[in-house]
């Protein structure tokens, strides 16, 4: 999250200095140069009502709060109203309930090195308050299927004694279930190497350095904000440097300790003593730690409700509420009374025939006292994701996969992390059946002019190619047919699609892409020459935070754009756009664009720099456009936009050009500056008049 200082001042009174920090929104993903994806939490409101009711009375009860909480999502009513982000929260929270209940494979819930980096960084502050279950933060990586950690509520060297958190949770024995629900991560070889590669690479004085160089002058601004409001206030960068020193002498042996304590485990279960939760004598009753109820939506007349209970009595259920005003009464007694909490929730479900909104009941221990709690619009996810079920054991012990001649896909082809594919010259692959290649460590497929390597669909049915992570070398191939993944909620938008990869695409073709973009690329490294891409449903050209050049290329009968930047800087070199159904190039969200040798010709809009992005352009042709350059801003997160372009040539008999307030246009040194606010939606209903 982004965190800084600001000075408050109501109604002209001066209040001082206050911490600012960013909350859990699509911007704070975004800006991380991230797809968008539902952020979620484990609802800590059990946590702070029995904190306070143990504050404000003489004898404290344990209450089974962190068994009781739930998996929420930040943005709940976008969420639901959007059907990407609502099964995209529903996959997260299958990851998130395995990782709460002590799932022994970690890397097929998380980024293992993120993973580690994020607890490595926790000790570098001294103090492990983020790690805590309450603060943790999950944003659901859509490409990956996998969660990632967003570091928040740090609190360096909140306390005095230094402590090695990682030493301390190892040597913990018959804790309660809240510290140690992650404990899985001693028994996860990965996990381990991983840690140790980010704590010795961090933990010394060279990092340090290099972090504070980068960070000084902010440091030294923030500083002396700071002391307008707290004089003797000082930055105090010595408690980093001590506490290196600790770590390092704390790392001694420590190895060899995490082997002999994991060995003696089986799994995180084996740290934690039996909990003594006892029914209450009194009218004690906290909302949070009551009943879970959950609802799913079987079809547009029947819901399922499930119901949980965690309060320390006997509860009776006695009616639902229902979105239609109506009230749905319990008429079966073995399903009305839920047993009290001990050591697992007792249960029941029932359907209604109407949404259900919420569940009144008494409990044991307060008859005649009508509670009522708010049923949650989604079920309680267990299970696997998509990319999980597809991992299978039939590669263990395989570095490399080769594919040579023909070879018919007619189901989703997973290759796990580790392995290689490499596709001979001439080979031909065929997609049946909505059968996919999905790549996890690169590809190798070069062909040569005489024999080039083609992937082919005939019936638009296939899961497409999708690759992650290593090198991505493709040469003389030919992609024709194909559509994007789409198996079980697992969504890409190519027909290719390459992620965190370095990629080198030379003389590849792609023909008649029935996905939203036929050629994907997130997160890369890449160079493209001589790309061809010809009639594609939406977009040609996709790029999404990323560096790269792309040249001597043709792209052409796209139904939107031919090349689309977002958050990349791009160089494009000898292109030509033709029949492009919206803009033949458009840089969005703080893209940085060079273009140069660039022919468009029969398009809804020649170039357009959004969102704070610079695009500069040097010999320009765009023929037969309704406009031909474009600069505005869409989104408010983002600044103005500016396009410059030098040697421009345009046919049509008028130059057009949308310049949005504050935005530039530059031709051939005619300065534009937008004078007035443009509603894009508004603008382009006009268009497709």
């Amino acid at each position: 999250t982004d965190f800084s200082f600001v000075h408050v001042e109501i109604n002209n009174e001066q209040k001082g200095v206050y911490a600012i920090e960013e909350h859990f929104d699509k911007q704070l993903v975004e800006s991380s140069a991230y797809r968008e994806g539902p952020i979620l939490k484990i609802d800590e409101g059990g946590t702070w009502e029995s904190t306070l009711y143990n504050q404000n009375h003489e004898e404290h009860v344990l209450f089974p709060y962190f068994e009781a909480a739930h998996i929420s999502v930040f943005k709940k009513n976008r969420t639901q109203k959007s059907e990407t982000l609502f099964n995209q929260f529903q996959d997260g929270s299958k990851l998130l309930s395995l990782y709460l209940d002590g799932h022994l494979q970690l890397n097929q819930l998380f980024d293992m090195d993120k993973l580690a980096k994020f607890y490595v960084l926790a000790e570098l502050a001294g103090y492990d308050h983020t790690t805590r279950w309450h603060n943790r933060r999950f944003y659901f990586n859509p490409v990956t299927q996998k969660l990632e950690h967003i570091v928040y509520d740090v609190l360096p060297f909140a306390k005095e004694d230094e402590d090695f958190y990682m030493k301390t949770k190892l040597l913990r024995a018959g804790t309660v279930p809240e510290f140690a629900f992650d404990n899985a991560l001693f028994l996860d070889l990965i996990f381990k190497e991983r840690f140790f590669y980010h704590l010795t690479l961090r933990a010394n004085e060279n990092y340090l350095d290099s972090v504070f160089a980068l960070l000084d002058p902010e440091l030294t601004f923030l500083e002396k904000c700071i002391q307008t409001d707290e004089p003797d206030y000082s930055f105090e960068k010595n408690k980093f440097y001590n506490h290196v020193e600790f770590l390092q002498d704390s790392l001694v042996g420590f190895d060899s300790l995490w082997e002999v304590k994991a060995a003696k485990f089986e799994s995180p279960i084996d740290w934690v003593r039996p909990m003594a939760y006892k029914e209450l004598e009194d009218t004690i009753f906290l909302d949070n730690v009551s009943i879970n109820a959950y609802s799913e939506e079987i079809d547009s007349n029947t819901f399922h409700v499930f119901i949980e209970n965690y309060h320390l009595n006997d509860v009776e259920l006695k009616s639902v509420q229902l979105d239609s005003g109506q009230n749905y009464m319990f008429q079966f007694n073995d399903l009305s009374r839920l047993k009290a909490f001990s050591t697992l929730a007792d249960t029941c479900s029932f359907f209604t025939v109407d949404k259900p909104e919420r569940i009144f009941f008494e409990a044991a221990n307060h008859p005649g006292k009508l509670y009522s709690k708010k049923i949650l619009p989604w079920k309680k996810q267990s299970g696997k994701v998509a990319r999980m079920n597809l991992e299978t054991p039939h590669f263990n012990g395989v570095q490399k996969v080769k594919i040579q001649g023909e070879f018919v896909v007619n189901k989703m082809f997973y290759l796990p992390n580790g392995i290689n594919l490499e596709i001979e010259k001439g080979s031909r692959i065929i997609f049946e059946k909505g059968g996919g290649i999905i790549c996890n460590n690169g590809i190798n497929a070069v062909g040569t002019k005489y024999q080039p390597i083609e992937f082919i669909c005939q019936d638009s049915s296939s899961n497409g190619l999708t690759i992650f992570n290593g090198e991505t070398r493709m040469e003389h191939c030919t992609i024709s047919g194909l559509s994007n993944l789409n198996y079980d909620n697992w969504v890409q938008t190519g027909a290719v699609s390459i992620y965190e990869s370095q990629v080198s695409l030379n003389h590849v073709r792609i023909f008649n892409s029935y996905a939203e973009d036929a050629l994907n690329i997130i997160r890369s490294d890449f160079e493209i020459s001589d790309l061809y891409i010809d009639s594609t449903f939406s977009d040609g050209f996709d790029a999404d935070f990323c560096n790269g050049m792309i040249s001597n290329s043709k792209i052409k009968n796209t139904g939107n754009d031919g090349l689309d930047f977002s958050g990349s800087t791009i160089s494009v070199m000898s292109v030509q756009l033709k029949n492009i159904g919206d803009k033949g190039i458009s840089g969005g969200e703080r893209s940085n664009l060079f273009v140069k040798n660039v022919i468009i010709s029969s398009c809804l809009n020649g170039i357009a720099s959004k969102d704070e992005s610079m695009v500069f352009c040097i010999g320009l042709s765009i023929e037969h456009a309704q406009c031909h350059l474009m600069a505005f801003q869409k989104k408010p997160e983002f600044a103005p936009a500016v396009l410059a372009v030098q040697g421009f040539y345009n046919s049509d008999d008028q130059f057009n050009k949308l310049v949005g307030l504050g935005s530039e246009v530059i031709v051939d040194d005619k300065y534009h500056l937008g004078q007035q606010f443009i509603d894009i939606e508004v603008l382009y209903s006009q268009f497709n008049k």
